[in-house]
């Protein structure tokens, strides 16, 4: 795949959160930032930030009032960033069908459709478009909660020179 750069998604996952704050407390959404300070991945970071972003607005956009949406990254085996919300949820069928990217469809990345493309965000359809591009893995699943969403990207971390090519 293309050589994208070594970055940090901790720090860049932080800023994002941040600055989408006062958007999440208008739509009284409690967003926090939890986990490795650190994280370095490979990727572009225009479009990392824009697979976060979607993350994050589909989680404010369909978690609901009242309810809390974390950014959470784990370093492990590889770098895990996850967008976890305690909200309604989406049934395993909706779940599937999110994530199913538009093949055929070559249009370039829409700019952010704020999450506002009927229902389930075409973000999601978006988001795993970016991450296959980083050679990452997202996984849609039941939040550890119960109820809600826990949207997973798993990268490879970086430096693992090799492994892939």
């Amino acid at each position: 795949g293309a050589a994208f750069d070594v970055l940090d998604v901790a720090g860049l996952a932080r800023g994002i959160v941040a600055e989408m704050v006062p958007l999440a407390l208008k739509a009284r959404i409690d967003l926090g930032y939890e986990g490795a300070a650190v994280a370095m991945i490979r990727a572009e970071p225009v479009l990392l930030a824009e697979l976060l972003r979607n993350l994050l607005d589909n989680a404010v956009a369909y978690a609901g009032p009242g309810a809390v949406v974390t950014l959470r990254t784990v370093v492990g085996a590889e770098v895990v960033v996850e967008v976890e919300d305690n909200g309604p949820g989406l049934a395993p069928e909706q779940r599937l069908a999110a994530v199913q990217s538009r093949r055929g469809t070559s249009r370039p990345l829409p700019a952010l459709t704020k999450g506002k493309a009927g229902g389930t965000g075409l973000g999601l359809a978006v988001a795993t478009e970016i991450s296959n591009l980083f050679g990452a893995t997202l996984r849609l699943d039941q939040a550890s909660s119960g109820s809600g969403l826990l949207a997973s990207i798993a990268f490879p971390q970086a430096g693992e020179e090799g492994a892939q090519s």
